[in-house]
């Protein structure tokens, strides 16, 4: 029973899409304002995606978008935007101000929030489309308009452009914003038994200890315990004390709240570890974001995720590409300690129609297993025949045969 609650605004009510605006940005090139460089469409690019292309000049390249609101309130955005080996390193502005900017006065204890967020355009093949969420904003009806300003590239890019798909806008409910300070009030008196102050080098999170926040996992209704979870999450390594009870989250009814047990328990990396055996269990679940998640946890765990390894093997086969794709970084990530998947390994690389994507966190794996995983080397010989793969490929065997890996930057 939610008490009163407003619904929070989390999880599949508000993105990605539902009932959103998806605006492409391209239709707009008429209306299109820039500096240091111009504008220009291409079509089909990357599986037939149409995108607006700033030719930049160099740092300080900027390109203006409009955006018309039809109706005034607080909205969300989110822009999908390309990257490409000559693409440069943009911040987003929504009518002159950074976007992704946390205004709040973090505690002494806790690390200053960080500026805009850059955008790292630089990719050595051109890929569509990535989400970039901007923020939440109160907007007027009318227009508006979305910058992308260049601060730099990366030292491996041929340039500094700048392309983007489209722009993905919507309209937050009235209550949006409203969660975190109704879930204060109802725990106040659970909040007030907490003693007021805290020893020194204690962890703080948005102002208040771990402690605070195992309480209100404790007590919050069943609709609040993904967010409660995720909360414990963001203490990283330090919410290791929380792990035994954010694990058994991962039993619960909900696959959100089991979702965000999973990503909080990846938070924690080593520090988790002994929590292994519940992750391993979670990558059967019936929720693919939840073994996607589970497998992702492992991975964060490195070595010692061993005793999840049989587990991890199996979830080789899972009908979901991108649960494939973490389960082989998951196993990757042991190292040496990975051999036994090796086998497993080498028959995910020679299968028939495999994902691009999975054939290289496949090759990487055995790479990062190393010598020991030389049963796989005529897959990967197989695999570098493969332009998408080829690279990956080149550099597992080279691990594998004990010689160093080249860099070219």
């Amino acid at each position: 029973m939610n008490q009163g609650l407003p619904e929070p605004p989390y999880g599949d009510e508000r993105l990605p899409l539902g009932d959103a605006r998806q605006i492409a940005v391209e239709d707009s090139i008429k209306e299109v304002m820039t500096q240091k460089g111009k504008a220009e469409v291409q079509w089909a690019v990357d599986w037939g995606k149409d995108l607006l292309l700033l030719e930049a000049e160099g740092k300080g390249a900027r390109i203006n978008i409009p955006l018309d609101i039809a109706e005034s309130g607080r909205y969300e955005i989110v822009a999908r935007t390309a990257q490409a080996p000559d693409y440069g390193d943009y911040v987003a502005l929504i009518d002159g101000e950074a976007s992704n900017l946390d205004k709040r006065k973090p505690a002494t204890s806790e690390i200053p929030f960080p500026g805009p967020e850059v955008f790292h355009g630089y990719l050595p093949e051109v890929y569509v489309a990535v989400d970039r969420p901007l923020g939440w904003f109160e907007l007027t009806k009318g227009r508006h308009m979305i910058s992308f300003v260049c601060v730099g590239r990366d030292e491996r890019s041929a340039g500094y452009n700048f392309g983007v798909e489209d722009v993905i806008l919507e309209k937050l409910p009235a209550t949006a914003g409203q969660f975190e300070a109704a879930v204060e009030r109802q725990l106040a008196p659970v909040l007030t038994e907490m003693p007021p102050a805290q020893p020194s080098g204690t962890p703080i999170y948005r102002g208040q200890p771990l402690s605070v926040y195992m309480a209100k996992l404790r007590h919050v209704p069943a609709a609040d315990r993904a967010q409660a979870v995720r909360a414990i999450g963001s203490f990283g390594e330090d919410g290791a004390p929380a792990a035994e009870a954010v694990a058994a989250e991962l039993a619960d009814s909900d696959w959100q709240v089991r979702a965000a047990a999973a990503w909080a328990l990846s938070q924690m990396g080593t520090k988790g570890a002994a929590e292994v055996p519940k992750l391993a269990a979670a990558l059967s679940d019936s929720s693919p974001q939840v073994r996607s998640l589970a497998a992702i946890a492992t991975e964060a765990m490195g070595p010692t995720a061993a005793p999840a390894l049989s587990s991890l093997v199996q979830t080789l086969n899972d009908p979901v590409d991108y649960v494939r794709v973490a389960t082989a970084d998951a196993l990757g990530a042991m190292g040496p300690d990975g051999r036994l998947a090796v086998h497993a390994l080498a028959e995910r690389l020679l299968h028939a129609d495999e994902e691009i994507m999975v054939l290289r966190s496949v090759a990487a794996a055995l790479g990062n297993i190393g010598p020991d995983a030389k049963d796989a080397l005529p897959a990967l010989e197989q695999a570098r025949k493969q332009l998408r793969v080829s690279y990956t490929a080149e550099a597992a065997i080279t691990k594998i045969e004990g010689r160093n890996v080249p860099t070219w930057w």
